[in-house]
């Protein structure tokens, strides 16, 4: 569904018709278990067909459809923005699998609340690209449809010689013109990550734009001779190889970051997009002006991608030395946080060890600029992975989403939130959206797989992760999710084949390994499995095996008590898997002990 179409007024569809389409919608498997959205979906439409869309605003659909208090203030609390913006991506998802057939389209437009109808036009999917500048030139293929108009990939800028220190300048042009851009609502840029691994020298345009699921993409190249930059940049619409627009720049070399500012803002023109306060102020904020500390934010985010012990110690190592050189780079400290979060999956460290450092980080990213997302996704996940504090994890996750729509991470931990709230519908929606902001990121791919998994949607998981496995198959949760799925839907050999890779590559000893053990019992080799626990446990001596770990162990050969033991364990721990108890299916023939009932309670889990 193209994001740009035209509209018609919505008198101008019968009103039996969209009530129709309603029902259809409502009862689409899309959205007969999205409680809250449908919900949202019903209000806004029904009122808009009763004449009352001018009523449709901000402050009274928190009031009358998320129950806020009249204390309410939207300025603070974005539920109704972050609300309406998963709506309108669930409608979207719709119309291009169950609806693509349905001859009437309601549409949320974006910035508005008052939804609108019309009927499906066979140009609709090609109007979005209408006015963007560039020759006329032929429709893009069919296969390209399903491309938002307004998507954007910004491609590493490369490097013309053969100086190091260019190289890092290159990177760090690259990592601000994305994160500039990326403030532009009616823009949905491609992660730096899945830009990164695509090679434009090596591969087709047109096969990175169908590969990274864009429309445009933003190339240039960079070179420096003594204190002279020269700097091209040309933006592309892939499906149709047209070129909008292009430009070189030659400066002193300390002009780098307003040449950034100049080129985000020449794409926006050409792209003739409408543009809020804080949005043409995104354009040309700088996050940082040193130029070694992005140099290092960018290196720690290359080690992140490992998802190692040593890669996170080597990227919390990159960043301390940033915020070193600038103690005002508030991004540095957000995604310092944010790595601490995934030691314990990568060591046998504890929480207890590093989660404070982790809110340290977040709180003092927040206090330097208090506008942008990475710092409250910091904070939402130490509020929901350590300290447990629910109503503050959904608050800040939302706030972040409000600032940054366009940040796949918040996605994605708002995404992993919902489903431990057992959420799942709300959770695939988010995880959807991270993915589809960074479609190459094995850890956004695995996070659908895993929304599925604990929603007890297996079969559908194992298909996810299965293209998680092709697309990565280093990554180790991918492939730990795609053996628990297996083993949930009886298929022994394949979930301990997965699990045994999953255990070779995984960091932390003993929690792939015991699955592992697990899934050769449930094969029927209790030789092999106890063989295995044993050796499992032999690995991890030094600190002792996780004891979520051993929980589900002992869970899975049916020892309650002993479970509930390792339970409490690992809640004395604060474990990073704790926030998973009230989902896992692994925990399913706990349910019923008055001891596990009493950890669910303790653990305060909100109402899903």
């Amino acid at each position: 569904m193209a994001a740009h179409s035209s509209h018609h007024a919505p008198s101008e569809v019968p009103t039996e018709s969209v009530q129709a389409e309603l029902e259809r919608i409502l009862s689409s498997n899309a959205f007969s278990r999205a409680g809250l959205l449908s919900a949202f979906l019903r209000f806004v439409v029904e009122r808009t067909l009763e004449g009352e869309g001018a009523a449709l605003k901000e402050y009274y659909l928190g009031l009358e459809v998320f129950r806020r208090n009249e204390s309410y203030d939207p300025r603070i609390d974005p539920i109704v923005r972050v609300q309406a913006r998963r709506l309108r991506a669930k409608l979207e998802s719709y119309y291009e699998d169950e609806g693509k057939g349905d001859e009437i389209l309601i549409e949320l437009p974006k910035g508005a609340y008052v939804p609108v109808f019309r009927a499906r036009s066979p140009q609709a999917e090609q109007a979005g690209l209408d006015g963007m500048g560039g020759e006329a030139t032929p429709p893009a293929r069919a296969t390209e449809s399903s491309r938002p108009a307004s998507s954007l990939a910004v491609l590493p800028f490369v490097n013309m010689t053969s100086d190091v220190e260019t190289g890092h300048l290159g990177s760090g042009l690259t990592e601000e013109l994305i994160h500039a851009l990326a403030g532009v609502e009616e823009l949905r840029v491609t992660s730096r990550t899945s830009a990164s691994a695509v090679r434009p020298g090596e591969q087709d345009i047109r096969e990175i734009g169908e590969k990274l699921n864009v429309r445009m993409v933003l190339e240039g190249s960079i070179r420096k001779s003594g204190e002279r930059l020269r700097i091209t940049a040309r933006l592309i619409d892939v499906t149709r190889d047209v070129q909008l627009w292009s430009q070189a720049y030659d400066r002193e070399s300390n002009d780098a970051f307003v040449i950034q500012s100049e080129i985000a803002q020449a794409v926006v023109h050409v792209l003739k997009l409408k543009l809020k306060p804080k949005e043409r102020r995104s354009l040309v904020r700088q996050r940082t002006s040193n130029l070694k500390a992005l140099s290092l934010y960018v290196k720690a985010q290359s080690f992140w991608a490992k998802r190692s012990e040593g890669g996170l110690q080597e990227g919390i190592a990159s960043l301390e030395n940033a915020v070193q050189d600038d103690p005002a780079f508030a991004a540095a400290y957000a995604l310092m946080a944010q790595l601490y979060g995934f030691l314990e999956l990568y060591s046998d460290r504890r929480p207890g060890e590093f989660m404070p450092a982790a809110k340290a980080a977040a709180l003092k990213a927040i206090e330097i600029d208090d506008s942008f997302a990475d710092g409250h996704t910091a904070l939402g996940v130490v509020s929901f992975l350590y300290e447990w504090d629910w109503n503050l994890a959904e608050q800040e996750f939302q706030r972040a989403l409000s600032l940054g729509p366009n940040y796949p991470t918040a996605h994605q931990w708002y995404g992993q939130f919902l489903t431990a709230v057992g959420r799942h519908d709300e959770a695939l929606v988010e995880m959807k959206l991270g993915r589809d902001l960074d479609p190459l990121s094995a850890h956004a791919n695995t996070g659908i797989g895993a929304a599925l998994y604990f929603a007890r949607r297996y079969d559908e998981a194992v298909e996810q992760l299965e293209k998680t496995a092709i697309l990565d198959p280093s990554f180790d949760l991918g492939r730990l999710y795609l053996g628990r799925s297996y083993l949930a839907i009886g298929a022994y050999e394949r979930a301990i084949k997965e699990l045994r890779e999953a255990d070779s590559l995984s960091g932390p000893a003993g929690m792939v390994g015991l699955e592992l053990g697990h899934a050769l019992a449930k094969a029927g080799d209790e030789a092999e499995s106890n063989r295995w626990e044993g050796g499992v446990r032999k690995r991890g001596k030094k600190r002792g095996l996780p004891p979520y770990a051993l929980a589900l162990w002992h869970a899975a050969l049916g020892r309650p008590t002993e479970a509930v033991e390792w339970l409490e364990k690992a809640f004395e721990e604060r474990s990073y898997w704790v926030h998973l108890i009230g989902v896992d299916p692994l925990l399913d023939g706990l349910r019923s002990d008055p001891g596990f009932a009493a950890l669910q309670a303790k653990l305060s889990l909100p109402a899903s």
